[in-house]
This record gives C-alpha cells, structure tokens and sequence, in this order.
C-alpha cells in the first residue's frame, strides 16, 4: 500500500476511537442520564527496556459502565520516539453476573512497534471475579504477529501465518486506606491494557491512587516484567512508569 494509504488507514482507526472517547462524554453531560457511569485518565509513561532502551508515552484511557453491568473500555497510546500512535485497545466486559461478582467478556489489542512497522494483535476471551478487596481474571489470548505496514493500524487484522494461543491471567488485590484518599493496587499476571504477555511472563504491577478533591484523582504505577514479549525471556528488563490523573465524569 502507498504511504498515502497507511497514514489514510492510520487516520481513521484513530478518528473512529477519538469518537470513542468524546461522543459518551458529551452525551451524559447535556442529557444528564443516570443509566451511564464513566470515567477517563491520562498519563506520561516512561518505559525502560534493557532490549528495546527508554521511550516516553502518552496515554488516554475511557472506561463507561452502562445500567451497572456492561463496562465499555478503550485506550490509546502515542510515542515521542518515533512519534507515531503505539498501540490501541477496545474492551466490553458484563460485570457482577446476578450479582455474584463474576464477568464476562473479550478484549482486543493492538501492540504496534512504528519505527519498525510491526504489530502484535490479540483477540482475549476472558472470565473474570471481583470482590471488594480482591479480582480475579482467566482467559485465552489469542496473539497474531504482522508486518504488512498497512495492517498493522488495524486491530482486527489477524490474517497472519505468525499465530500464537497463549493463556492469560491477572489476580490482584485492592486496599483502601484513610477515607479512600489513598488506594492501592498490587496485581501480578501476564498482560495489561496495551501488552499481551507469554504464559511465562510475571508481571508485577503496583499503583498508588490518591483523591485530590472529588472527582479528580492522581496515580503512579509502577511495574515490572520480563523483557520478551515474541519469545519467553527470563531476564526482567522492563521497569514501566506511569504518572497521571483520573476524574470520573
């Protein structure tokens, strides 16, 4: 494809998900309906890889849950090495199953290396649990590797004879202290919002969370994980920063 097509392609994979994002936000706040609950956050993430060496991201996130149950999510993530649009990912989930705290739902991820004009892509089916201090999330990924320069922006590209069927895990546990004006999460698992991780892979992941004044809210993340992401590597060579804000909308 001409470059004028891959930055066309480009262009409205990341219009459709700015859509994403702003159409919610606008439509709660001039209807002020109660059937919809959302928030978004924003961070600066510094990742620092032994293999691949430092970058700096961006990242937005919007979360929605609707009449309780169903959470629509999506993210996107944006590079200053390149700079170029990294990585993006889409997610429905039902929640709290006749309220027994069980869910259900599937993820889709684009993991793009620009400089490069490669991609991870993956479909994950998961179940998942969720208490009051602890959650719980089992699935399968479903990984395909492409080069195609044009697909790579794609996310629901998968016509690939690189294909991987890897099993997907997260457990974690959340603690609330002084009023909620401090939160913290401690989780360890295979995948985040933007990564998918080899069965191999121990990621440790810890964020921070303090109420500022409602209903905004400051975090730092950190986390650690394997370097390999293709192949299992067991040298932990990735420390990943994030330093951001959330408001609930």
């Amino acid at each position: 494809m001409s470059r004028f097509g891959v930055r066309f392609s480009r262009a409205c994979i990341t219009l459709c998900i700015a859509g994403f994002f702003t159409v919610p936000c606008f439509g709660a706040t001039n209807t002020n309906v109660s059937w919809i609950s959302h928030d978004m956050e924003a961070y600066a993430a510094l990742d620092v890889n032994r293999m691949l060496g430092v970058s700096f991201d961006t990242r937005v996130l919007y979360r929605a849950l609707l009449w309780d149950h169903v959470r629509a999510s999506a993210g996107i993530s944006f590079t200053w090495m390149s700079p170029s649009l990294d990585g993006y990912f889409l997610s429905v989930r039902y929640e709290n199953i006749l309220d027994t705290g069980l869910g259900a739902g599937v993820s889709f991820i684009a993991d793009i290396f620009p400089a490069s004009l490669k991609a991870v892509h993956g479909i994950i089916p998961s179940l998942s649990w969720r208490m009051q201090f602890f959650f719980a999330e089992f699935g399968v990924a479903l990984r395909s590797f492409t080069a195609d320069s044009a697909a790579i922006w794609n996310i629901f590209h998968y016509a690939s004879p690189v294909f991987e069927t890897l099993f997907h895990y997260q457990i974690g546990c959340t603690f609330a202290f002084f009023n909620e004006f401090w939160t913290l999460t401690a989780s360890f698992g295979n995948f985040d919002e933007f990564y998918i991780g080899n069965f191999g892979t121990i990621m440790l992941r810890m964020r921070n969370e303090f109420l500022v004044s409602a209903p905004w809210r400051v975090f730092a993340d950190v986390t650690i994980r394997p370097s390999g992401s293709l192949a299992l590597a067991g040298t932990y060579a990735v420390i990943f920063i994030c330093i951001g804000g959330r408001v609930t909308l």
